[in-house]
């Protein structure tokens, strides 16, 4: 029987497989650390300073937990979560953000960002439509509450 161009099998050749020249880990930490379209910062050190407090006030206001999880979070480890998404406008008031683990915010399978429409529910993600500091929050371990821009926690009428 001849053997035509279809059926030809052109063994695979034995042994290691072929090896990257590069290795992924090593081209990946270059493009990270390279910004898309360079724009300088015109922070003042008074706004950094102030930037800094609101994030420790953020982080005082949750107890130094997660308020999605409960999870105990340290001043260096925990996100900094907007519930009113940056891409719809930049709101950095306090009403707006939240203390979460990083588990809850984007890793777990339960996080914030992977769960759709049940996180639009609890109050962890806000509409666009919608301001944030009128949309009531579900806080683990003190219930629904509406975020003040003072870094507390208003009682929700009912």
């Amino acid at each position: 029987m001849k053997r035509t161009a279809l059926h030809r099998i052109t063994p695979l050749p034995r042994g290691n497989p072929p090896q990257r020249r590069t290795e992924l880990r090593s081209v990946t930490r270059l493009v990270r650390h390279v910004p898309l379209v360079y724009r300088p910062t015109r922070r003042t050190v008074v706004q950094a300073r102030a930037a800094a407090d609101e994030r420790e006030l953020l982080w005082l206001r949750a107890g130094r937990r997660c308020e999605a999880s409960g999870r105990p979070v340290g001043f260096d480890v925990f996100d900094d979560h907007h519930r009113l998404l940056k891409a719809h406008g930049r709101d950095d008031r306090l009403s707006n953000r939240m203390c979460l683990h990083p588990d809850a915010h984007t890793g777990g399978p339960n996080a914030v960002h992977r769960i759709g429409r049940t996180a639009y529910d609890l109050g962890w993600l806000v509409r666009s439509t919608e301001d944030p500091a009128e949309v009531k929050v579900l806080v683990w371990g003190v219930g629904w509450r509406l975020l003040s821009d003072d870094g507390e926690y208003l009682e929700v009428a009912a």
